[in-house]
């Protein structure tokens, strides 16, 4: 996303925690075949941002193989 880096130096942030845990902006999400990246991406000009494994559900980032922690934003009533 463009400005992330820039916003997340400002902020004393890591820039892919703060694009995943940021704001309430979003995107779609599609499951695609690996075979098919290449027509993905040229078709709808999509981002590769991950894969589908077997086992529990759930989302992680990693980095450098290495788990990140990612804490949403808390919103106050």
């Amino acid at each position: 996303m463009p400005g992330v880096a820039e916003v997340a130096t400002a902020l004393g942030a890591d820039a892919a925690e703060l694009a995943a845990t940021g704001g309430e902006d979003y995107e779609l999400c599609a499951c695609v075949p690996a075979a098919a990246r290449t027509a993905a991406e040229d078709a709808a000009g999509v981002t590769w941002v991950g894969e589908v494994r077997e086992g529990p559900p759930g989302v992680r980032l990693t980095r450098n193989g290495q788990p990140v922690a990612l804490e949403g934003f808390q919103h106050r009533s």
